[in-house]
């Protein structure tokens, strides 16, 4: 039985696309999920189920949410061990706080040239490896010109948004749900490739070596 970690994207947002946790909860366990749990209104579901394809159980959690909410939504889907990676390698830990974090999923790998052109903004910085765009904001969230709603146009990919300390507790839960602590190592060396950028200047980071592209 392995665990996963989905996302909703837009739900319980201005009204629109309204959805009890609870539930939602209750549906989930009744269509052969294992341990349904949700955690705030936004839509983040901490589950097990013994099917192994991400394909397979993203079609019957769409079902699930339209059969018994008449709800479309997008979902991402990730194993735990997929999700902790993707915490473990933010490129600003552990030198910023985390309720100044934030992480932008995308349902599409963004091409080159849409990267490059992303802006910058005021104290903002960005990262972005995979399909995950990394923010630190350091004024804030609702003071960011760098929204959902951009990343998503400049990206030309939908995408949902959660800030560093839901994605902590995402990975909490998932730990209580294996019955094993999961051991988070946010001061580790990133090793993957990440383009971070910053005051103007665009670097590749791999490890501790910065090649930088003006």
């Amino acid at each position: 039985m392995l665990t996963f970690i989905a996302l909703l994207r837009a739900v319980n947002v201005a009204g629109r696309n309204l959805l009890n946790m609870q539930a939602l909860q209750t549906a989930l366990a009744e269509n052969g999920f294992v341990n349904p749990n949700t955690y705030i209104q936004s839509g983040n579901v901490v589950f097990q189920h013994s099917e192994s394809s991400i394909e397979i159980i993203k079609i019957q959690l769409n079902n699930c949410l339209k059969n018994d909410f008449n709800l479309e939504v997008e979902v991402q889907l990730f194993s735990a061990k997929e999700f902790i990676r993707i915490v473990e390698t933010n490129p600003f830990l552990p030198e910023v706080k985390i309720e100044d974090l934030y992480l932008t999923f995308l349902f599409k790998k963004p091409n080159a040239e849409a990267v490059y052109s992303f802006p910058i903004s005021g104290n903002d910085r960005w990262g972005i490896q995979d399909q995950v765009v990394y923010l630190h904001c350091p004024d804030g969230y609702g003071k960011t010109k760098l929204s959902n709603n951009l990343i998503e146009s400049k990206f030309k990919s939908a995408a949902t948004t959660r800030n560093g300390r839901t994605c902590l507790k995402l990975v909490e839960m998932a730990g209580k749900m294996d019955n094993e602590r999961r051991h988070l190592d946010l001061n580790r060396k990133n090793n993957l490739l990440v383009l971070l950028a910053f005051k103007g200047i665009h670097e590749f980071a791999a490890g501790e070596k910065r090649v930088q592209n003006r």
